[in-house]
């Protein structure tokens, strides 16, 4: 057997490491001391000797300390990681490198790679995936087979977001349109027009749609008779950003706000301040609301 001191990170270390020791061994310095760093007292740090061939020597720590929570770090997109979706044991990726993975939330063992897609919104419900991509397409996948189910064709620009519901598909894009669509034939049910510039977020609860633009507003749609009900005008940015939960609306914007929203008149409620930089995603849980920003 192997003993441990009771003070040391070694076993939460190598739990962490051993993605990395595995391609490369060599590496058991770089990453003590990118996790722990120079002045660590952990016996696995302060025992560490000058190696006597080149290495890359961190200077600070820069990777995830040993204590920290994460579970998995999923590593396969070679590009920038653009949006992600859970739900039950499935975590849905979607990248600039043109592809959108599917892995097991438990294991963090990838699952699937779904190809030709590239700076993918992605959405999942049950056994069902919903990609919008650069193509301007919407396409529906199986993701316990990987396979592609239906194309959905309407679009003239890059999808931006996407959301699903029920049977319902929801999408914004660049082409400054929402449209809705079934889940189960792909045909398209609406178009939602009334945005001045692109769609940057949608969002949907029940019979509401929530679109977000760079137009600066906020907007509510019926999403059975494809109407607008509200326009929601208050931020002085793009909308980068929108959820709905209840009666709430939440919404994200480049002028460092966050903003919330009766769903029902469309009266704003609450302006958030305190970020310094555009908020670039929000999400609403309960009576919890949770901002993302450039600051």
């Amino acid at each position: 057997g192997i003993y441990f001191a009771p003070e040391s990170d070694t076993p939460r270390f190598l739990s962490k490491a051993v993605h990395a020791l595995s391609y490369n061994p060599n590496e058991l310095a770089s990453q003590v001391l990118a996790r722990l760093g120079h002045d660590s007292k952990d016996p696995l740090a302060r025992g560490l000797q000058t190696s006597d061939q080149p290495w890359l020597e961190p200077t600070r720590v820069t990777l995830a300390h040993p204590r920290d929570p994460s579970l998995h770090v999923l590593k396969g997109h070679s590009g920038l990681v653009e949006s992600v979706a859970i739900q039950g044991d499935l975590i849905v990726s979607g990248s600039s490198d043109g592809t959108v993975r599917i892995w097991n939330a438990t294991s963090g063992e990838e699952q699937h790679v779904l190809k030709g897609h590239y700076n993918a919104s992605v959405a999942i419900q049950g056994d069902t995936i919903v990609i919008g991509s650069n193509d301007s397409m919407v396409r529906i996948w199986n993701a316990t087979s990987g396979k592609e189910q239906h194309v959905l064709e309407g679009h003239s620009d890059r999808v931006t977001s996407v959301a699903i519901q029920g049977d319902t598909i929801v999408s914004g894009s660049d082409d400054n349109t929402v449209r809705i669509w079934n889940a189960m034939s792909g045909e398209e049910q609406h178009v939602l027009e009334g945005h001045s510039d692109m769609v940057t977020s949608v969002a949907i609860q029940g019979d509401t749609i929530v679109s977000g633009s760079d137009d600066g507003t906020v907007r509510i749609w019926n999403a059975t008779l494809g109407e607008e009900q509200h326009v929601l005008k208050g931020h002085s940015g793009y909308v980068m950003r929108v959820a709905i939960q209840g009666n709430a609306i939440v919404s994200g914007s480049s002028d460092n706000t966050v903003r919330i929203w009766n769903a029902t008149s469309g009266e704003e409620q609450h302006v958030l301040e305190g970020h310094s930089g555009p908020v670039n995603s929000v999400a609403i849980q309960g009576d919890t609301i949770v901002s993302g920003s450039s600051d």
